[in-house]
């Protein structure tokens, strides 16, 4: 089986999945199209600017021999999934010569802007074009959750061909001691934007901290919020409570992960998914997310794997870091978990052969496997 993955870029948490498809199909059989150059600000942010240098790598922005090695795999390949919007037209051909393709992206009606997106003529184009090719049987969509799943059915008419997806994570644990703390350790760290919500996570450690428990807010990050949320943490936060910190390589995040025992992201619905939460619960953090986030939508039960609040709540977000920070077992019992979901069902090893096994049945005419949870779990009905 031949598969090619198009994407606009590559990035830390999309290799580990990719890594484990080459494996399973031979390193000639996989192919990773990389359509955009990595962007500055990621780069900035500590993301690895040697990404692209992966052996199975089709660096298509780079010439015209790339770009016709690309074209060729997506014309060929026996199974396609791409992101970019932009190849939709190239899809019609494919899925006219019954070539089996999935299209995977976040929810396209991010709040706070929403369906109205459709009022601009370039998101009326977007949905027709999903609309007539979701009447494709060898169309399939590959939801980052259950509100992409939901925005999508709105506009297309995939027929059981919509399937739970998401990013996957390098599974690989950090063993850092941190047991035995003096404090216990909370950590935030991204993009500081507003729509990641860093100030309701402020306001929340700040209630936390009146009640004297004994623990500590670390924030990892650049942006354009960070000045504002430094002032607001001088303002209602003690010194020695919290401290701010650069945007740090992958491998150090990790790390801090690692160190840290509660991690929090308190992320409007602008964050399609959320792969921190992947990472953090890897590195055996009991996380704490906003319901509204893809990943933690996707992959938390609440008060058993992790725990769930509304985004913006930050009453509610503070009751439950003084919870996890108070109850050590609850906090112990989600940590481990957490841990078990990942390693077990939400791991790019577990993605990548489940993929395999529905392509195989779509393409052979098997019999599709029932996944009751996780990735490739189909969504029957979308509610």
């Amino acid at each position: 089986m031949k598969i090619l993955y198009a994407s606009d870029n590559i990035y830390h948490h999309m290799i580990p999945l990719a890594n484990c498809l080459a494996n399973l199909v031979g390193d000639g059989n996989f192919k990773y199209a990389v359509l955009k150059p990595q962007e500055k600000f990621r780069i900035s942010m500590g993301f690895n600017p040697n990404d692209n240098n992966q052996p199975w790598v089709i660096p298509v922005f780079e010439n015209n021999e790339c770009l016709n090695e690309f074209e060729q795999w997506f014309g060929e390949a026996d199974v396609v999934l791409f992101s970019n919007r932009d190849l939709f037209n190239m899809t019609i051909k494919r899925i006219e010569n019954n070539k089996l393709t999935f299209y995977f992206s976040e929810r396209w009606w991010k709040p706070n802007i929403g369906k109205f997106r459709l009022f601009f003529p370039k998101y009326i184009k977007l949905a027709l074009d999903i609309k007539k090719l979701s009447k494709n049987k060898n169309f399939h969509y590959l939801a980052h959750g259950i509100y992409a799943a939901r925005d999508i059915k709105y506009v297309s008419k995939f027929e059981n061909r919509i399937w739970e997806f998401g990013y996957f994570t390098d599974t690989t644990e950090n063993f850092t001691i941190k047991k035995n703390q003096e404090k216990i350790n909370i950590l935030w760290c991204g993009r500081m934007l507003n729509w990641k919500r860093v100030d309701v996570l402020i306001k929340a450690f700040g209630e936390v901290v009146k009640e004297k428990m004994n623990c500590h807010l670390t924030l990892i990050g650049d942006g354009a919020e960070k000045l504002k949320l430094e002032k607001k943490a001088k303002k209602i936060l003690p010194q020695w409570s919290y401290d701010f910190f650069p945007s740090q390589s992958t491998q150090i995040i990790r790390e801090k992960m690692n160190c840290a025992d509660i991690f929090v992201l308190p992320s409007s619905g602008y964050e399609g998914w959320g792969a921190v939460v992947n990472e953090a619960m890897a590195e055996g953090c009991a996380v704490i997310a906003s319901v509204e986030t893809g990943a933690g939508k996707s992959i938390i039960s609440n008060l058993e794997n992790g725990i769930l609040f509304k985004s913006g709540d930050w009453k509610g977000l503070s009751k439950q870091i003084s919870l996890l920070v108070q109850d050590e077992n609850l906090r112990q019992k989600i940590q481990l978990k957490g841990k078990a979901t990942i390693n077990e069902i939400w791991s790019p090893e577990v993605a990548a052969t489940r993929f395999i096994k529905v392509c195989e049945a779509i393409l052979y005419n098997k019999e599709i496997p029932i996944f009751e949870n996780g990735p490739l779990k189909r969504f029957t009905t979308v509610k």
